[in-house]
């Protein structure tokens, strides 16, 4: 997965989650995270985020590289 759009819908698809949770469970709006998606473009702050919060790679989640689990 090249880009970081790609990357956060495999995430969701993953979790079983819709944009609308994910933004929930980030305490931001459903607009945030479907700019996200569309700008292809994700903070190092909202990567943190979703690092903390589902045990996501920050090197995957922002650069692709890597498992997308931390291990």
């Amino acid at each position: 997965m090249s880009s970081i759009s790609e990357r956060i819908k495999f995430l969701l698809a993953r979790e079983g989650l819709k944009q609308r949770d994910l933004a929930e469970a980030l305490s931001t709006s459903p607009q945030t995270v479907n700019n996200w998606i569309k700008r292809d473009a994700l903070s190092r702050e909202a990567a943190q985020q979703i690092s903390e919060k589902f045990g996501y790679s920050l090197d995957w989640l922002l650069n692709g590289e890597g498992s997308p689990k931390k291990d």
